[in-house]
């Protein structure tokens, strides 16, 4: 009986993760973004991204982003698609 409670806490965790993990895979493939960029640096992307979701994107400032230049059009797709 005593080895029960001990493992007790480590069940707990284990469900907990396994639901926040689990929740927030499916909260990012629910919302759907419609794009249509014509020679747009990925900086703008982001920052039209992120204008329009609740996604965040973090990359270091000294990147230089005039190249490549980018034409993407799709419509109600996933955040992964349009990244990918």
């Amino acid at each position: 009986m005593n080895d029960y409670f001990r493992q007790f806490p480590v069940a707990i965790q284990i469900l907990f993760f396994s639901i926040f993990f689990g929740w927030t895979n499916a909260y990012s493939q629910t919302g759907t973004v419609s794009v249509d960029f014509k020679n747009a640096s990925p900086k703008e992307i982001f920052e039209n991204l992120e204008s329009r979701t609740p996604y965040r994107f973090i990359y270091q400032k000294d990147i230089d982003f005039s190249k490549p230049l980018i034409t993407l059009k799709k419509d109600n797709v996933s955040i992964d698609d349009v990244l990918n």
